[in-house]
């Protein structure tokens, strides 16, 4: 789709012909120094807007030059580029592997199945979980009948409360493909609003949320790394904190019966992966795998989220590897892939596929045969 760019974005894309590229510390960060054409040269650092753009322009030049020794670079650049560059096109790379089985497939430009639709129903538990927790607090006891699903998969919950039985109508509004936000009506009482706001990261799960009304604010953070998980959440009512408790978020194991579904659904190998059960009963999936050589040290990282309800699952992973030099600390981050997938029938078991843009550190066979691309197959829970 064209859209308008700054000065800045359209110079990095108009980059050709490079003749050095230096990767270097400017004061703890990583910055880039690209020289190119005849006499022209760009130089951002990680805190500049367009260090990315700079980064994806390079490698991806890099990776097609067919002069690659004409290119100067001093020697920890150059370890650094041609790791990052290493395995592109050649199904060696962890992203890749994770895109192999459709990489000679045609992809749909289309989604058959509307994902919003079926992100509410998934992850509705998130939200009657802390609804109930909320409740709790404030010694009032709340049950949930079975939801009726709305215009768009939006939805009425029937609440139960020890004062009487409510409706409480459910919107969620979608701010990109990781972040979204869900009002609650009548919380509390009648006319009463509470608005969660919800974002999925790579390692880590942040769930905020805010009532004027009621003047309660709160926010939980879910860090889940392969080696550790906790979870610290705070709640303050009248701007006076009211609750704080940081827990471990333990790690547990997948039923067996399902562990070969699960294997398929995010494409994972549960056997080295670290597996954290959230407590609405959705599950967090963590693996590495990390080589060392002299110079280099690179570690791939594998993790992925499973939201369900009785009928629709949603699950999404991320993989990318992180390239480190071990001799000058400066890093590269490379081989990105974001995959979301669709169940909207656990009993029909269609399972729709998509691939999302990530950035720079995506391969090139990535973005030009996955990326924004939907596919399809079926799979079975047992």
């Amino acid at each position: 789709m064209y859209r308008f760019m700054d000065s800045e974005e359209l110079e990095i894309n108009q980059i050709n012909n490079l003749k050095m590229i230096h990767i270097y510390d400017l004061t703890g960060v990583n910055a880039m120094a690209v020289y190119y054409d005849d006499n022209k040269q760009k130089n951002l650092c990680v805190m500049d807007k367009h260090y990315n753009l700079l980064v994806q322009r390079v490698l991806e030049l890099y990776s097609r030059s067919e002069q690659k020794d004409a290119i100067m670079m001093d020697p920890s650049t150059k370890t650094l580029i041609e790791e990052a560059c290493k395995g592109i096109g050649d199904n060696i790379s962890p992203i890749t592997r994770l895109g192999k089985k459709y990489s000679d497939c045609d992809g749909e430009d289309i989604p058959r199945y509307n994902k919003d639709t079926y992100i509410r129903t998934a992850t509705i538990p998130i939200i009657k979980y802390y609804l109930r927790e909320l409740y709790s607090m404030l010694d009032m006891e709340i049950e949930f009948k079975e939801d009726v699903l709305g215009w768009q998969g939006n939805t009425v919950l029937t609440a139960k409360t020890s004062k009487d039985e409510r409706k409480m109508p459910v919107k969620y509004s979608f701010e990109n493909n990781t972040s979204f936000s869900v009002t609650v009506g009548n919380f509390l009482k009648e006319k009463c609003n509470i608005t969660f706001y919800i974002s999925y990261k790579a390692q880590s799960l942040e769930v905020s949320f805010t009532s004027e009304d009621a003047a309660i604010q709160g926010d939980s953070l879910y860090t889940l790394s392969h080696s550790v998980g906790t979870s610290k959440t705070s709640i303050r009512v009248n701007d006076v904190t009211v609750y704080y408790e940081e827990l471990p978020v333990l790690g547990t194991d997948i039923d067996t019966t399902k562990q070969d579904y699960y294997n398929k659904l995010l494409d994972i190998d549960l056997s080295t992966t670290r597996v954290y059960e959230l407590p609405w009963k959705a599950y967090h999936f963590s693996s590495l795998q990390q080589t060392e050589t002299d110079n280099i040290c690179r570690t791939d990282f594998n993790t992925g989220y499973i939201d369900s309800n009785a009928q629709v699952i949603f699950a999404r992973q991320y993989a990318w590897s992180d390239i480190v030099n071990k001799q000058t600390g400066l890093n590269i981050k490379t081989s990105g892939v974001m995959m979301e997938r669709v169940v909207p029938d656990k009993a029909e078991g269609l399972l729709q596929t998509a691939f999302l843009p990530v950035g720079y550190y995506s391969a090139w066979d990535y973005k030009n045969r996955l990326e924004n691309k939907y596919f399809y197959e079926e799979i079975k829970e047992k």
